[in-house]
């Protein structure tokens, strides 16, 4: 599979000849899947005249339901934005349509199950509100008390559109935080394909945000690997000393390194090269561990356990170790307990983010005011 992908952004002469060697196309296909690469897969293989032609069938009906979900998620999209532009919410875009549109030059390529909007924490409780004005709901208190606690996102659900995660925090994770203010301020306009402009992290960002995002998650899905190594190589110019300038203000520069060594597999052009190796720390093991991790049974009790101890080994320093440790214990014990809890109406919520003193960069963001129970 991954050489599928790898010939793909090289050259049509490679793709092809990675095509020919295949000798098991369902379970390629099966693969594609399960690494959610298939829409991309696709994409590159309507291109190529050595896929066989029940082949070329197959990958078309398994995508076709996919582009389906694609474009509700689009038309989600377009309707949300023009929702919080009426409600004068600035939004930047995160991971979803737009960026498959940019990597992949189509918006339905890359799969996304969600939406991924990131707002000034200030602007938090409007854009709450301008959302359940469409029929959106929030969780329980319990649950998005613990996601303004713990975590970087509030999640909105719709009994007939994709979710919505609306990012408060560009990313939470590694014992740290990564704030979207300065994000937002330098976040750049995007006019899409359609004629619709909207906001994107800026290029240095985005390579930030792409590697944090695939190293959060442990690396457990392969298009996560595969936007990293689109990116770069779209972007050749993007300034490494910024991005890692960045990720050191924000205590993240080892999650990134190596990142970037495992989307890359090392193959670095200066000054990028210097500056993965600078801050590569116990490559080798980190390595093995994630070899163990991706031949682990998926959600068994061991995958979970190795993705936390992938994440406690990516941690910049001892004392953010400890607030890692610290978030897994909230997430796999406490978490779970807010099943038991009693559901309120998100009307009737009092939600904050308390004060963080383990989260050198937290914002309180006060995300309701409560009214009183009738």
């Amino acid at each position: 599979m991954k050489r599928l992908l790898d010939a793909a952004r090289s050259s049509g002469a490679a793709f092809r000849a990675a095509c020919a060697d295949v000798s098991d196309w369902d379970s390629l296909l099966d693969h594609a899947e399960q690494e959610r690469v298939i829409g991309i897969l696709a994409h590159c293989v309507m291109h190529v005249d050595s896929v066989p032609e029940n082949v070329e069938a197959r990958i078309r009906e398994r995508h076709v339901a996919e582009r389906l979900w694609q474009a509700h998620v689009l038309e989600t999209l377009d309707v949300v934005v023009e929702v919080l532009g009426d409600h004068q919410v600035p939004t930047v875009q995160l991971k979803g349509p737009i960026l498959s549109e940019r990597l992949y030059a189509d918006p339905l390529v890359r799969p996304s199950c969600d939406l991924d909007l990131l707002v000034h924490a200030a602007d938090l409780p409007r854009t709450v509100e301008s959302l359940e004005s469409l029929g959106y709901r929030r969780g329980s208190d319990a649950e998005v008390g613990y996601d303004l606690r713990h975590h970087h996102h509030v999640s909105l659900y719709h009994p007939c559109r994709p979710p919505v995660e609306v990012h408060f925090r560009a990313f939470a994770g590694f014992g740290t935080v990564v704030p979207a203010e300065d994000l937002m301020a330098r976040a750049v306009p995007y006019s899409s394909s359609r004629g619709t402009t909207y906001l994107v992290l800026s290029r240095e960002d985005e390579a930030l945000y792409l590697c944090l995002h695939a190293a959060g998650h442990a690396f457990s899905q392969l298009v996560w690997l595969h936007d990293i190594q689109t990116f770069c190589a779209q972007n050749p110019d993007t300034d490494w000393e910024a991005v890692f300038a960045r990720a050191r203000q924000c205590q993240v520069s080892v999650a990134l390194a190596f990142a970037l060594f495992v989307a890359k597999s090392g193959e670095w052009d200066e000054p990028a090269r210097s500056l993965v190796r600078e801050h590569l720390r116990h490559e080798r093991a980190t390595d093995a561990l994630l070899r163990q991790l991706q031949g682990a049974p998926v959600d068994s009790f061991r995958a979970k356990a190795l993705s936390a101890v992938l994440r406690l080994s990516l941690c910049e320093n001892p004392i953010l170790v400890w607030r890692q440790l610290r978030r897994h214990v909230a997430h796999g014990v406490v978490l779970p307990l807010y099943g038991f809890l009693p559901r309120h109406s998100p009307d009737n919520a009092l939600l904050a983010v308390p004060g963080q003193d383990r989260f050198r960069h937290s914002v309180p963001v006060p995300l309701a005011t409560a009214r009183p129970v009738a």
